[in-house]
């Protein structure tokens, strides 16, 4: 699940953690922008054997994108 977060283009998943327990992902952690938490979601439920995806992720405002710090 990890991988396949990290391997979208769109979505920046450093911040991002997984859990998984028989199908049910939970998504916790932080991304920078509404359009990142829709695209973890999608990437989420996409993966084969994934039956729900609860979404614990935060959006942490002010959060600077694509500078070195954040990445």
């Amino acid at each position: 699940m990890l991988a396949a977060l990290s391997a979208d283009q769109e979505l920046y998943a450093r911040h991002i953690n997984v859990h998984a327990n028989n199908g049910v992902i939970r998504l916790s952690g932080y991304v920078w922008t509404q359009p990142d938490l829709e695209e973890a979601k999608r990437v989420a439920e996409s993966v084969q054997g994934v039956s729900r995806v609860v979404d614990d992720l935060e959006l942490e405002r002010g959060g600077i994108d694509n500078s070195p710090v954040s990445r």
